[in-house]
C-alpha cells in the first residue's frame, strides 16, 4: 500500500530533496574548480560519498537525484548529452552497488555503532562500488565523506570541560599548523626540514581517542583539505610532477590515515556503549534485588575470594 503524506510532509522531502542535489552538484563543481588539475577528473570526489550516504540513509527515492546531479555535473563541464548521461547512468551504478552490498549482502546500521560495520562501509563502499568508475577519487570520497555524514548527523554527547574543551583547541590549531607545514610548505625554510607525513597520525590517534568519532572525522577531513590545496600548489609533501604517482601515493595515504583513525575511534566508541549498557543493567540489577531483598554473592575459587552484593551487605550487616 503506498504511503500516503500530509502537505507539510511533502514540502519536507522535497526540501531535502533539493539540498541533496545541490551538495551533489555543489561539491562537485566546487572540486573540479578548486582541486583538479584539468577542470574534469579530481583526486577526491565527496559526491560520491553523498550519493552513498543519501541511499543508506532515504532510501532508493534518491536514485533519480544522484543520476541527474551526475548527468548535470557532466554536462555543465563540457560534455555532449549524451556522454553526461552515460556518465550519470555510471555514477548511479556505483552507488547502487554500494548500497545493495550494504543493504542486503553485509547489512549495516547507518549510525556506525560498532567497528565492524565501519570496515563493512570502508571494503565494501570504498573498494567494490567504485568498480564502474574506476576512479580513486571515488573510493577516497566514500572512504571520508559517507561516514562524516552518517555519523555527523547525530551529536555525541560527551562530558566538556573546561580542561578538554582547552586541549580540543590547542590540538586542533597544532593539527592544523602541522598539516600546512606538511601539505603546503609552510615554515620549511625556517625550520630547515620538511617533515614527514607519518605526523599526522599522533593528532587523528589523539582525536579519536580523547574526543571521538566526530572529531577524528574533522581532522582528517581537514586533511584531505590540506593535501588538495598543497597539490593545487604545486608544494609539500604529496605534489608529485607524476600525476599517476600523485594520485596513488594521495590514495594510500588518506586511506590507511582514514582505516586506522576510524578503526580507533569506533573501537573506543563501541567499548564505551557496551560499558554503559552494563553499568545500567549492573543498576538494574540492583534495584530489583534491593526491592524484592535478594541478595547474591559470588566465589573465586582459585583466590578464595567471595563477593557480596549490595543488598547481601545490608542483609548480613
Amino acid at each position: 500500500m503506498a504511503k500516503k503524506y500530509s502537505l507539510k510532509k511533502k514540502l519536507r522531502l522535497a526540501l531535502i530533496g533539493l539540498l541533496f542535489l545541490a551538495a551533489h552538484v555543489g561539491t562537485a563543481l566546487l572540486v573540479l574548480r578548486f582541486m583538479s588539475g584539468n577542470g574534469i577528473v579530481a583526486t577526491f570526489w565527496p559526491s560520491a560519498g553523498i550519493a552513498l550516504a543519501g541511499l543508506l540513509l532515504g532510501g532508493m527515492k534518491y536514485a533519480p537525484l544522484i543520476f541527474t546531479g551526475a548527468s548535470l555535473v557532466n554536462w555543465l563541464i563540457g560534455s555532449p548529452w549524451y556522454l553526461a548521461l552515460i556518465l550519470g547512468a555510471v555514477n548511479l551504478a556505483e552507488a547502487l552497488i554500494g548500497y545493495w552490498l550494504l543493504r542486503f549482502v553485509r547489512p549495516i546500521q547507518p549510525q556506525l555503532n560498532r567497528a565492524r560495520e565501519f570496515f563493512r562501509l570502508f571494503l565494501y563502499g570504498g573498494f567494490i562500488s567504485p568498480i564502474p568508475s574506476a576512479i580513486l577519487g571515488d573510493s577516497l570520497g566514500i572512504i571520508v565523506v559517507a561516514p562524516l555524514i552518517l555519523i555527523w548527523r547525530r551529536l555525541e554527547n560527551i562530558d566538556m570541560g573546561r580542561a578538554l574543551i582547552f586541549e580540543g583547541a590547542i590540538g586542533f590549531v597544532l593539527a592544523f599548523l602541522t598539516g600546512q607545514v606538511i601539505y603546503l610548505g609552510w615554515f620549511t625554510e625556517w625550520l630547515g626540514f620538511h617533515p614527514r607525513a607519518f605526523m599526522m597520525f599522533i593528532f587523528v590517534t589523539w582525536a579519536a581517542v580523547r574526543f571521538g568519532r566526530h572529531a577524528t572525522l574533522v581532522v582528517l577531513f581537514m586533511v584531505i583539505t590540506q593535501m588538495l590545496f598543497g597539490m593545487m600548489q604545486q608544494t609539500g609533501h604529496f605534489f608529485n610532477y607524476d600525476r599517476h604517482m600523485q594520485l596513488v601515493n594521495t590514495w594510500l595515504y588518506i586511506t590507511v590515515l582514514s582505516a586506522s583513525g576510524m578503526a580507533l575511534a569506533t573501537f573506543i566508541h563501541e567499548r564505551k556503549r557496551s560499558l554503559e549498557k552494563l553499568s545500567r543493567l549492573t543498576e538494574n540489577l540492583e534495584q530489583l534485588s534491593a526491592t524484592a531483598h535478594v541478595g547474591g554473592w559470588d566465589l573465586n575459587v582459585v583466590t578464595n575470594e567471595i563477593r557480596f552484593s549490595s543488598e547481601a551487605m545490608r542483609i548480613v550487616d
